[in-house]
């Protein structure tokens, strides 16, 4: 629970000061650089933080069966930045986007299932939407933070 000045109240009735979270999320950054990749290409995958600190490499392994990956973006960093002050959490990215070479093998992911097992995991895949074609309507709750971007739910229009 908050308290009024800032702090946060522990179970046991002490205060501490609220710490900023230190996660650097990428995500806004490769939102960014999908906006030069075709939307047919891209693929959105969750869920995947079951796959561990390795999951571009999983991911790349298993999309290949579809076709030729050609990047990886996960959500987050997987490594403690240099120079960071005090403990920082590091955790498996749970979001990333995975771009094919061809449209062809993109939709070929897309047909084999929205849940997928990788590796005895099961991840969520999505279609990728453009900001551009966002504009034609997207529901609020699958636009990315910086509307760079989204999973849309269910098969292309």
């Amino acid at each position: 629970r908050a308290a009024p000045d800032g702090q946060q109240e522990q179970a046991q009735g002490k205060l501490r000061p609220r710490r900023r979270r230190r996660c650097q999320l990428l995500l806004a950054t490769h939102l960014k650089g999908l906006e030069d990749e075709d939307a047919s290409h891209v693929v959105c995958v969750r869920r995947i933080h079951r796959l561990g600190f390795q999951s571009p490499d999983v991911l790349r392994e298993h999309f290949a069966r579809f076709g030729e990956v050609k990047a990886v973006h996960v959500s987050n960093a997987h490594d403690k930045q240099a120079g960071a002050p005090g403990q920082v959490r590091v955790r498996p990215s749970g979001m990333g986007f995975v771009v094919m070479e061809l449209a062809a093998d993109a939709a070929a992911v897309l047909a084999a299932g929205a849940l997928q097992e990788v590796r005895g995991c099961e991840i969520e895949v999505r279609r990728f939407q453009s900001r551009a074609d966002m504009e034609d309507g997207v529901d609020a709750e699958d636009r990315a933070p910086d509307g760079g971007g989204a999973c849309a739910p269910g098969p292309p229009p």
